[in-house]
């Protein structure tokens, strides 16, 4: 298990890429928080993930999330080892003018925001 011991943040854990990277880090030791922004989704990650698996709430666009998504996890974690950082939001419309097909082909009309400081 190349992961064991281990403790990861992974943004955006509770669906898609995310929620397929902590089944994957569980499965090689590693225990996971995991953020997203619908506490449901949330929930039913978690669940599903089982004890090795944490959940924490947050909006990596919101300044407060931020701070939180920091502070929580390190109460709990003490350090992390791996930080994934995966959140994103599917963009349509006005933002193909600030991120031109032409200047990213790959990432088409997905924008990940950054998360920035913690402080806001």
């Amino acid at each position: 298990m190349k992961l064991t011991g281990k403790k990861a943040l992974i943004t955006g854990g509770n669906s898609g890429i995310g929620l397929a990277t902590a089944r994957l880090f569980i499965s090689e030791g590693a225990e996971v928080a995991i953020t997203g922004r619908d506490q449901q989704t949330l929930d039913e990650a978690v669940a599903e993930l089982g004890s090795k698996a944490h959940g924490y709430r947050a909006d990596v666009t919101v300044a407060e999330d931020r701070k939180k998504l920091f502070a929580e996890p390190a109460k709990d974690f003490g350090k992390l080892d791996i930080v994934f950082a995966n959140a994103g939001h599917l963009a349509v419309g006005a933002n193909r003018k600030i991120w031109p097909r032409r200047a990213f082909p790959c990432l088409g009309r997905f924008v990940v925001y950054q998360c920035g400081r913690a402080d806001g």
